[in-house]
């Protein structure tokens, strides 16, 4: 190999000296999330997660969670990119529009609308609410 594709290939100097090679087990959302790091400014702060020991178990609990997370999203993409090629693999009708990246689009596109849909609902209740407490504030 020559020295231009590993050079290529190699981290740069920038990088390697923010996150050195360590011993000990991370997992890739570690580089992102630094569940030590959290557990430590928990413990600094004085906050805890109910029945969880801070500290150590802290930071074991939320790298657990983390990764549990990460498994259940890939597997949700991998089910959504391997489905449209599953249905048209079974058809045989080529689907150009269903493709997994259109179907990842749409349903994020839904749970947003939805989202906005809900959060205008709660701000008309509060509106209600403060129109029925007679909450007008100050006049000017």
């Amino acid at each position: 190999m020559s020295l231009l594709a590993l050079a290529c290939f190699a981290p740069p100097l920038s990088i390697a000296r923010r996150f050195p090679l360590s011993t000990r087990r991370r997992s890739r959302i570690s580089v992102v999330f630094n569940p030590e790091e959290t557990a430590d400014n928990l413990k600094r702060q004085n906050g805890f997660i109910p029945g969880i020991r801070p500290g150590k178990n802290t930071a074991t609990y939320l790298d657990y969670v983390l990764t549990r997370i990460t498994v259940v999203g890939a597997a949700y993409l991998t089910f959504v990119c391997v489905l449209p090629e599953y249905v048209i693999a079974q058809t045989g009708i080529p689907l150009f529009f269903l493709g997994g990246t259109s179907l990842l689009i749409v349903v994020n596109v839904t749970v947003d609308t939805i989202t906005q849909i809900q959060s205008h609902l709660l701000a008309h209740q509060y509106a209600d609410l403060i129109k029925k407490a007679k909450l007008k504030g100050r006049l000017r």
